[in-house]
C-alpha cells in the first residue's frame, strides 16, 4: 500500500493524500 501511495502521490499529491488520511483515520 505504501508503494501505491507513493506512485499516486506523484500524480495527485495534495487531494489524494488528504483522502487517504481521512480513510486511515
Amino acid at each position: 500500500m505504501v508503494e501505491e501511495l507513493d506512485l499516486t502521490s506523484l500524480e495527485c499529491p495534495e487531494p489524494f493524500m488528504k483522502v487517504v488520511a481521512k480513510l486511515m483515520k
